[in-house]
């Protein structure tokens, strides 16, 4: 069954993103403050603890992030404020506490795309002392913006603790970004990303996340999805 409903998904996001692709225009001297921020906003947000899945365990979800950013530079002949993405992912337990998933998603108001693939492995089980940690590498790509090519590795380490049908969360992580424009100098860098947030699991197989994260600029994601 798993195998039938993760390709539905991915194919219901890829149906649902937009074809065209949007122009930008960035001012001259702007273009590393905004590879910064479009690197945060393709940044790969797990929006989960650190516990692993277990051997044949999934979470099959969806998710929005609203992110602020700058108005120096525009997409579509317009300037935002903030910038939203809307992301349907999966994510598969394997052995030895390995977890690995993908995610595509697209932002609404500017045609922005993005996909990205993750492999997170369980340090410690969370006991009933012990929180759970985990650590993840990640790989993202933006898409859908004439001229601008960015994508991006990750690495990130995750604390959690269940408490009954709650589960915080806290992490930090760091991002290595690279960005072309025309013909613009290429820009390569690295950034901090930090984040923490809440599973809620108010009924059996159903998940609702909230997350807060800071790179460059704020975004906040609230994610609905089934699993076990």
């Amino acid at each position: 069954m798993l195998r039938r409903i993760l390709p539905m998904i991915l194919i219901l996001a890829l149906r649902a993103a937009p074809l065209c692709a949007a122009t930008i225009v960035i001012p001259p001297g702007e273009f590393k403050k905004a590879s910064q921020e479009l690197g945060g906003a393709v940044a790969y947000r797990n929006v989960a603890p650190a516990s692993a899945l277990g051997v044949g365990g999934f979470d099959l979800g969806a998710d929005v992030s609203a992110m602020d950013i700058s108005s120096s530079y525009q997409i579509d002949n317009s300037s935002y404020a903030r910038l939203y993405m809307t992301r349907a992912r999966a994510r598969v337990g394997l052995p030895w506490g390995v977890t690995v998933g993908g995610m595509l998603g697209w932002s609404p108001n500017t045609l922005t795309k993005m996909y990205g693939l993750e492999v997170g492995k369980e340090i410690l089980s969370d006991g009933v002392v012990t929180p759970a940690l985990g650590i993840r590498g990640t790989y993202s790509r933006l898409g859908g913006l004439d001229g601008l090519s960015l994508y991006s590795w990750g690495g990130d380490v995750t604390v959690s603790k269940k408490i009954l049908f709650l589960t915080p969360y806290v992490g930090l992580g760091l991002q290595w970004i690279n960005s072309a424009f025309t013909a613009l100098p290429r820009q390569e860098f690295r950034q901090m990303r930090y984040f923490g947030g809440l599973q809620i699991i108010p009924f059996p197989l159903l998940r609702v996340t909230a997350e807060v994260e800071r790179e460059v600029k704020w975004a906040y994601t609230l994610k609905v999805g089934v699993g076990f």
